[in-house]
C-alpha cells in the first residue's frame, strides 16, 4: 500500500547551508590532522576532538530537524506549513489559493492555507495569531506560496481524504471555490 502521506515544498537552503558548512568545517578539520599528522609533528588531539564533535553535531541535527526540510506536509498529526502545524481538529478546510482570472494558466504561483474553524485554537509553532474579521479569510501565518516547487494537487487531495476525517480540500480563485476532495 502506498503511503497517503503528502510533503512537498522547497528545501530550506539555510537549513541545508548550515549542514554543508559543518560538513566543510569537520573535512577542514580532518585536512589540517592529517596534513600534520607526518613525522616529527605531535597528535593534534583537540583538533580530532573538534573535527569527531562537528561531524556528530551534524548527524544529531539532520536527524533532529529532518522533518522540517519540507513546507508543507499533510499526515495523521494534520497539516503543517513551514513550522506551524494545524492539527486536524481544528482545520476548517485546505485550500489551494490561486490569483487571476479562473482557468488562467499564467500568473502567480497557487499558495496552500489552512482556513480554522471558529472554535480553532492556537496552532502549534505560533505565538499569536491574527484573525480577519471574515470567517472565510485565511491568516497569512497559515498560507504558503508554492513559488520554485510543483503543487500535485492529486496526491495532496489523496493525503487530504485519508487523514482529514472529512476536511475539504478545495480551490479558491476569489470569492470563487470548488471542492477538490
Amino acid at each position: 500500500m502506498a503511503s497517503t502521506r503528502y510533503a512537498a515544498g522547497p528545501v530550506d537552503v539555510g537549513r541545508l547551508g548550515r549542514s554543508v558548512l559543518q560538513v566543510v568545517g569537520g573535512a577542514v578539520v580532518v585536512w589540517i590532522w592529517t596534513w600534520m599528522d607526518g613525522p616529527g609533528h605531535p597528535m593534534p588531539w583537540p583538533m580530532m576532538v573538534a573535527g569527531v564533535g562537528m561531524v556528530c553535531w551534524f548527524l544529531v541535527d539532520a536527524v533532529r530537524r529532518r522533518r522540517e526540510l519540507r513546507a508543507l506536509v499533510v499526515d495523521d498529526g494534520g497539516v503543517r506549513i513551514g513550522r506551524v502545524t494545524v492539527a486536524w481538529r481544528d482545520v476548517g478546510e485546505v485550500a489551494v489559493l490561486r490569483n487571476g482570472p479562473q482557468g488562467t494558466s499564467g500568473g502567480q504561483a497557487p499558495e496552500v492555507g489552512v482556513l480554522l474553524r471558529a472554535d480553532a485554537g492556537l496552532p502549534s509553532g505560533l505565538t499569536a495569531l491574527v484573525r480577519d474579521p471574515d470567517p472565510d479569510v485565511i491568516p497569512a501565518q497559515l498560507r504558503l506560496s508554492t513559488a520554485g516547487w510543483r503543487l500535485d494537487a492529486d496526491r495532496l487531495a489523496a493525503a487530504v481524504r485519508a487523514h482529514g476525517g472529512g476536511v475539504a480540500l478545495v480551490e479558491r480563485w476569489g470569492s470563487a471555490r470548488r471542492v477538490l476532495a
